[in-house]
């Protein structure tokens, strides 16, 4: 994540923060998100300060959520730094309406694939980051090439995700009795109604760094031995990121058959190679700004870094 904290910073510098508010929601990604956060903060060279850090419990009655925003106020610092689930954001942007002063408080989203869909109160003036990624249409292409019309005997199938989507029930479909039927979709509908997540071009650069890592170790391992040979087997965890996949120096090609991801005219090949942290080079960041646009809150990408 050095990357990420990286961006982060840029963005308290731009803001000239000397001090903050870490808070984060009550699980493993909050925690350990906070305490990269934290750890980040230690390192920087701006040493912007953390003058208390918050947890967040989840399902609380609205009387908890108000006490967190206003022991926030309590610091007397206008920055906040929030790591964790969208649900425990929320929860506290409903509190924040019913408690004097909390409009002063800037919040910065410091991981948030999610930020897209935030409507709570006060959130104008959020700052968030975000990968910076590309379009992968080879993607897109494959899911709008899914039948809808067919089910699997098990497994999630294309039909069961729509609907879960839409809340609605194709033709043909039992279950659940209590949501609206609804046509099948045209494939303009669904080409129009697609949207790349975040981290899309991340999982596909996971994808093919396990694949090639894992090339490499049957190369070396087997012997031209088809298959998982003894030796790649015994193989253990530590060795694999050490010696093959922490090694690895890729940029994507014809053979990887992902056209996006190859060089063209206005953008080089994306290459695949780690740092020393273990964090993939060539990483960019988005910065964004939740703004009022013509009446509706839209995030609009004010930096990248």
């Amino acid at each position: 994540m050095c990357g990420l904290f990286k961006a982060l910073f840029s963005v308290v510098e731009a803001l000239e923060w000397k001090a903050f508010i870490m808070v984060h929601s009550d699980d493993n990604y909050g925690r350990e998100g906070a305490a990269s956060v934290l750890a980040a903060a230690r390192r920087s060279s701006l040493r912007p300060c953390p003058v208390d850090t918050i947890e967040v419990l989840s399902n609380k009655p609205a009387d908890y959520y108000q006490n967190i925003v206003r022991r926030m106020l309590e610091a007397e610092v206008t920055g906040v730094v929030f790591f964790g689930i969208l649900t425990s954001f929320e929860q506290l942007g409903a509190a924040m309406q019913y408690v004097g002063g909390a409009g002063h408080l800037q919040f910065i989203l410091a991981d948030s694939a999610f930020a897209q869909t935030i409507t709570v109160p006060y959130s104008l003036g959020l700052i968030t980051t975000s990968l910076t990624s590309r379009h992968i249409p080879e993607l897109q292409d494959y899911f709008l090439s899914m039948d809808l019309s067919t089910q699997p005997a098990q497994g999630l199938s294309a039909r069961d995700m729509y609907m879960k989507l839409k809340q609605c029930r194709l033709p043909g479909a039992e279950q659940p009795n209590e949501w609206p039927e609804c046509p099948y979709p045209t494939e303009e509908e669904r080409r129009r109604e697609y949207v790349q997540e975040t981290y899309t071009e991340a999982a596909v650069l996971a994808v093919y760094s396990y694949a090639k890592a894992l090339k490499l170790a049957h190369q070396e391992k087997c012997d031209g031995e088809r298959g998982l040979c003894q030796e790649l087997v015994q193989m253990s965890s530590g060795e694999f990121f050490t010696d093959y996949l922490k090694i690895l120096d890729m940029s994507f090609g014809e053979d990887d058959r992902v056209d996006s991801l190859r060089s063209n005219p206005e953008m080089e090949a994306r290459r695949i190679r780690f740092d020393s942290n273990g964090d993939i080079e060539q990483t960019d960041f988005d910065i964004w700004n939740l703004q009022d646009v013509d009446g509706v809150k839209q995030f609009v990408k004010v930096r990248c870094y």
